[in-house]
């Protein structure tokens, strides 16, 4: 029994002076830094009854479109820059170069978080606002950053007194003043 004193007290000697936890500020700092870069890729969520959702370029701040919806569940980066999510019930713009281009109105719309592309469905409706034209379809997937439409379903164009329908798919300029065939465009 004797054998085990000494190692008891090199025990309580080694406890008794040990190093407190208490963090030093240099590491605090660190550890807020890193929870701060951690909580700024964690997206925010909410719902919503009613608002509008506009996109900005960075670079240039020219509006690339702005949808109004009747609810949506939307998330969003802290910074406010990427923002996503399902909306129902929408109507909206599409700008070109900051100035509008089209109006449009559909069932849902649905966007990436940060992604540059607005994704109409459920019996979309865009008419330009100069030439005067509109172009009605099931679904239109639009690329701001090309200012191009890619719609498809059950496509009917009126443009310059003219109609054109009996095609699943065409792809337009924001304001409409090309449409064609993905194959002709």
């Amino acid at each position: 029994m004797w054998r085990w004193i000494p190692l008891l007290f090199l025990a309580a000697l080694n406890a008794s002076c040990r190093q407190p936890d208490i963090p030093l500020p240099e590491e605090q700092d660190i550890k807020k830094q890193k929870a701060a870069e951690e909580d700024k890729d964690r997206p925010r969520q909410f719902h919503s009854e009613g608002g509008t959702f506009t996109i900005y370029d960075k670079e240039t701040r020219h509006k690339r479109w702005l949808v109004r919806w009747k609810s949506a569940e939307l998330e969003y980066s802290i910074d406010g820059y990427e923002m996503g999510g399902k909306m129902d019930g929408v109507t909206g713009i599409l700008y070109e170069k900051g100035k509008e281009a089209s109006t449009f109105i559909a069932g849902s719309a649905f966007v990436e978080r940060g992604s540059k592309v607005l994704n109409l469905a459920k019996g979309v409706f865009v008419k330009s606002t100069l030439p005067n034209g509109s172009l009605r379809c099931e679904s239109i997937s639009y690329d701001s950053e090309k200012g191009i439409a890619d719609a498809k379903g059950k496509i009917e164009v009126r443009q310059f007194g003219y109609i054109m329908t009996g095609v699943d798919h065409v792809k337009a300029k924001t304001n409409l003043s090309v449409v064609a065939t993905p194959d002709m465009f």
